[in-house]
């Protein structure tokens, strides 16, 4: 029998929440500038968008963060193959990345062939100082000075847009879908929001304020080494 050694990962869902609290009469008085309207729309973006953060955040563990056989998940030395790539985004260091993917192997050294795997798409992840990098090195069909480009539409661009200040150099190539995932996404309950505005609930009668609430359940976690590579940039 072959496998890749997980014997067990433990997920606990995480409950999310935000609050905005906005005093009745300032509300009414600055109505029509329309900040409050904005400010909960916004509001709503971000619950939508709050697994961007989770995502950034699980990845960033990575690169401390044991996978199953003791080691970062991002490491140069895993036996099934290193994944853990040094310098920032360039064609040359994409290339390298590239080839470490396509070897990695179970732990009977068997290759994977994760690229074969029905559903599986590879995403080159970046924050936005370096998306144009990102996107020249797999989205132009020709490298500057002419001929073909061998890495043209090998994989798909992501903006993830919280990778900025520290984490403004992190990238990552991997993939989604397929048998093996870099990643496990648990959505217990989906983001909502709850907006207060009635003026007979407890919150104007009794607080005199509009109250707005954001929250979600859900938990995002490492899972296969394997199916990623990742480089801090440096």
């Amino acid at each position: 029998a072959k496998g890749l050694g997980i014997s067990e990962i433990e997920l606990r869902n995480k409950d999310y929440e935000n609050t905005l609290y906005v005093p009745v009469n300032v509300a009414k008085d600055t109505a029509k500038l329309g900040i409050w309207d904005t400010a909960f729309e916004q509001m709503g973006i971000n619950a939508q968008t709050h697994p961007d953060v989770l995502l950034k955040e699980t990845l960033v563990a990575g690169f401390t963060k044991k996978s199953y056989d003791g080691l970062a998940f991002f490491s140069a030395s895993h036996t099934s193959g290193g994944n853990l790539e040094t310098g920032a985004l360039t064609a040359d260091k994409y290339a390298t990345a590239m080839a470490m993917l396509l070897a990695q192997a179970d732990d009977d050294g068997t290759p994977l062939r994760l690229s074969a795997s029905p559903g599986a798409k590879r995403k080159l992840m970046v924050g936005p100082s370096i998306y144009g990098t990102a996107k020249s090195i797999v989205e132009c069909p020709t490298i500057t000075g002419g001929g073909p480009n061998p890495w043209y539409q090998t994989a798909e661009v992501v903006l993830n847009e919280h990778l900025i200040g520290t984490y403004a150099a992190y990238w990552f190539l991997g993939y989604s879908g397929g048998n093996y995932r870099p990643l496990v996404f648990v959505n217990r309950e989906k983001p909502s929001v709850v907006v207060q505005d009635d003026p007979k609930s407890d919150a104007i009668v009794k607080r005199k304020q509009i109250e707005a609430f954001a929250q979600s359940r859900c938990i995002m976690g490492l899972l296969f080494h394997q199916a990623m590579v990742g480089s801090t940039g440096a």
